[in-house]
């Protein structure tokens, strides 16, 4: 899986489909593959919105482990901008579906943001007149690594299904190669994925190779199948309905996004 392993999801899409990409799968991809790299974490916090409510659970979002070293991708920061502000923001998940819409802005700014990733950028061209109307399509280049791409995942659809079921060991392999394209599979279901949780949280925990994190790293197949919900049915850019009895986010100053 050459190229699965250098690509980010959002790459590979845009490298398969090219403009018939939504920003709600976009972005969708993006989220769960910075959770699945440990950029960006899940914790849980309860409060008591007032004194006549109970206590609440709410799904918070942090800087992962990784989140200082990681080398960010253009697109990649409609979710990281605020978090690079101050290591202690935490915002509310439902608000961060929310802002990652009015970062993105619209499908073709998105798409621009990834055509700009170092890894495809020279796999697209625009001619004068795709210039005037944000069109682009494939160099030569770019037609043979979404060739090559669409192989890759052709063979994983194939495969891994029965590694899920029989060997969670290499199909752990190949999530750690892969990383969030493995939401691009199409026979991959969130149930058959659930076989995998208990070796998932403990490879997502990993310190070294004899110790783990205790936190909580939010890496639950339970856990991107509510996510993959929320994108789905929740926030887009003119939807005004994120808004909870919770603030949304702590320990920043505001938590609109980068350009």
């Amino acid at each position: 899986m050459k190229l699965l392993s250098k690509l980010s999801p959002a790459e590979t899409l845009l490298l398969i489909h090219k403009k018939n990409n939504s920003i709600k799968e976009l972005l969708k991809v993006t989220f769960m593959d910075l959770l699945l790299k440990q950029v960006l974490r899940k914790i849980e916090v309860e409060r008591q919105p007032s004194f006549r409510d109970g206590i609440r659970v709410y799904d918070y979002i942090i800087p992962g482990k990784n989140f200082n070293s990681y080398q960010a991708l253009p697109h990649e920061f409609v979710f990281l901008a605020p978090f690079q502000k101050s290591d202690e923001v935490q915002i509310l998940f439902r608000h961060m579906v929310k802002m990652g819409y009015q970062n993105a802005k619209s499908d073709i700014h998105i798409q621009n943001l990834i055509r700009k990733c170092p890894n495809i950028k020279s796999c697209f061209r625009q001619n004068l007149i795709q210039l005037l109307y944000d069109g682009f399509s494939l160099t030569k280049e770019g037609l043979e690594m979404s060739k090559l791409v669409s192989n890759e995942i052709s063979e994983l659809e194939k495969e891994l299904p029965n590694l899920i079921l029989k060997d969670h060991q290499k199909a752990l392999a190949v999530l750690r190669n892969i990383k969030g394209n493995i939401f691009l599979l199409s026979n991959i279901e969130f149930e058959l994925l659930k076989e995998l949780d208990k070796e998932l949280l403990l490879e997502m925990n990993k310190v070294d190779d004899k110790n783990y994190d205790s936190g909580c790293s939010g890496c639950t197949w339970d856990s991107f199948d509510s996510f993959s919900d929320s994108f789905d049915n929740s926030c887009s850019g003119d939807s005004g309905g994120c808004g909870s009895g919770d603030s949304g986010c702590s320990g920043c100053g505001g938590c609109g996004g980068g350009d």
